[in-house]
């Protein structure tokens, strides 16, 4: 699976990246919202890895921009915030899920034995913990509550 990260953090990008490839995941980086949208525009990835506060362009910015030219690609935001108002902006700007445990889900996909190599259109599966919020009208049946399914078809 192609996936792009489009995180502003380069030791959070990196630990994505290297989580991502370890389960054989093609990944691209991108360190702003600007660079993000470009590059996402350009080239067709499975899936887009947001957080939400990047600069230049925020990331609820980069998924309604994406949105807006009906690009598919599944969107995952993972951030630090954690507010009701910020999931819901979250999931109004089109992402498909939205997660405040970016370490979390990074560990469990350098841990997990059944995290393995996926091929396009496989799910990731669960990581507990956490707070998670999806679309539910969403065609890709995210799931909600405390559990993440990121469909990636």
């Amino acid at each position: 699976m192609r996936i792009l990260v489009i995180e502003d953090d380069r030791k959070m990008a990196t630990l994505l990246r290297e989580a991502l490839e370890k389960q054989l995941h093609r990944t691209v980086l991108a360190f702003s919202g600007i660079e993000g949208l470009e590059v996402a525009r350009s080239h067709q990835f499975e899936a887009i890895v947001l957080d939400a506060m990047l600069p230049g362009m925020d990331g609820f910015s980069v998924a309604h921009a994406l949105r807006k030219t009906e690009m598919g690609t599944p969107i995952l935001m993972l951030t630090a915030r954690d507010a009701t108002a910020d999931v819901v902006k979250g999931l109004d700007s089109g992402v498909d899920d939205y997660s405040d445990q970016a370490f979390r889900f990074c560990r469990a996909l350098c841990t997990s034995p059944s995290f393995g190599p996926s091929p396009a259109g496989s799910r990731v599966p669960p990581v507990s913990g956490g707070r998670s919020a999806a679309r539910p009208s969403h065609p890709r049946g995210l799931s909600s509550g405390s559990t993440h399914k990121f469909d990636a078809d």
